[in-house]
C-alpha cells in the first residue's frame, strides 16, 4: 500500500502487536482491515496543559492522504481541566473545522470521555467522521486548560487517498 510518499508492506510474519512493517523495518502502529480496504490506524498520545493550550497535534498530516477520524476517547489525569472546553481540529474545505467538543463541565478529576458518549459536541450531520483536507493535522486545543497533570487522546482514524 502506498499514500503519498509512505510506501507499507506487510511483513510474513507480523509483528506481536499485528502491526505493519515499513519499507525501513520499523514497527507501524495497530492497524485493522476497514470495510473501505483502507486500514484503521489507533495512536495514543500523552499531553501537558501546556501542549494543549498551544495547540498539538494529535494526528500528524500524510502528503497524498486525507484523515478521518473513527473513534476518540479523551481522558483527563491528574485534576479537572478548568473552565475551559477541550477541542479537536483540522480543516475541512480549506476551513478550520472543531470536529469535537469536549466541555469542561463534563470532565473531572481523572476522567474520561468518548466521541460517541452523548456528552460530547459534534459536528452537524455527521461532518465530523468525514476525510478532513489532504495533508492536514487533527490537533487538541483549549484557551487554558489550568488544573490538569495530562491529557491523554486515543484515536482511532482512517488514511484515505487524496
Amino acid at each position: 500500500m502506498s499514500i503519498g510518499n509512505t510506501r507499507f508492506r506487510a511483513s510474513r510474519v507480523y509483528a506481536r502487536d499485528f502491526g505493519l512493517i515499513d519499507a525501513n523495518g520499523n514497527l507501524l502502529p495497530f492497524y485493522m482491515p476497514h470495510a473501505t480496504g483502507n486500514m484503521v490506524f489507533n495512536v495514543r498520545k500523552r499531553f501537558t496543559t501546556a501542549q494543549v493550550n498551544s495547540g498539538a497535534v494529535v494526528i500528524e498530516g500524510v502528503a497524498g492522504a486525507k484523515i478521518r477520524l473513527v473513534d476518540l476517547v479523551l481522558a483527563t489525569e491528574g485534576g479537572a481541566p478548568g473552565t475551559e472546553d477541550i477541542t479537536i481540529e483540522s480543516e475541512q474545505g480549506s476551513t478550520s473545522a472543531v470536529l469535537a467538543t469536549f466541555a469542561h463541565t463534563d470532565l473531572g478529576d481523572n476522567d474520561y470521555a468518548h466521541l460517541f458518549d452523548g456528552e460530547t459536541t459534534l459536528l452537524n450531520e455527521g461532518a465530523s467522521l468525514v476525510s478532513n483536507d489532504e495533508g492536514k493535522d487533527v490537533t487538541v486545543e483549549s484557551e487554558s486548560v489550568t488544573t490538569v497533570d495530562h491529557i491523554d487522546i486515543i484515536a482511532t482514524y482512517v488514511l484515505e487517498p487524496a
